[in-house]
């Protein structure tokens, strides 16, 4: 696969996950660029800032060499969710009720508010891992992929529980959209 292939199939896992969130993803632009300022190392895969996802595209030239080409659907399956939570959020302080549990809601958004960005390190991956809204986008992507027979998964262990947990969750909403 080549990168222009890439982002081709980034777009098509991206647009597959809005559908199913009824996420308006016609706005959403995507941005690419390498490490250095925005993306420290090829860990940090992607980044939502309004209405663009900026894509670290040598994350995406790793996942090519390596040919671990699921990560690609994981990892849009992942952003989208986190598009998700912020019209879930903008939906509940319109309308005052949502689809998600006010708690879950009110826990997104003060993630959001006080965002620990994974910068590259083992204690900001930790840190940023263990933020509910990271363990609910883990846990769309997982259900996602199950979804499609894929049972890689990419959850960090200390998560695991909790992750698998919200995965069944997702699991009960979604698999009637998906089929």
């Amino acid at each position: 696969m080549h990168i222009e292939e890439a982002k081709v199939t980034l777009r098509k896992h991206f647009k597959e996950a809005c559908e199913i969130l009824e996420v308006d993803y016609s706005k959403i632009s995507f941005v690419y660029d390498n490490i250095g300022e925005r993306f420290k190392t090829t860990s940090n895969t992607c980044e939502a800032v309004g209405e663009i996802l900026y894509i670290n595209e040598s994350w995406i030239k790793k996942v090519i060499k390596g040919n671990f080409l699921y990560d690609f659907q994981y990892q849009m399956y992942h952003e989208a969710r986190h598009f998700y939570q912020g019209m879930i959020i903008a939906d509940f302080h319109k309308r005052g009720k949502s689809k998600e549990l006010p708690a879950t809601i009110r826990q997104w958004e003060a993630e959001m508010l006080n965002y620990t960005r994974n910068e590259g390190t083992i204690e900001t991956q930790k840190a940023n891992a263990a933020q509910k809204m990271e363990i609910d986008a883990n846990a769309f992507a997982i259900a996602m992929l199950y979804l499609k027979g894929i049972t890689e998964a990419r959850a960090p262990i200390e998560q695991w529980a909790e992750t698998e947990k919200r995965v069944f969750e997702i699991l009960k909403v979604i698999d009637h959209k998906y089929k």
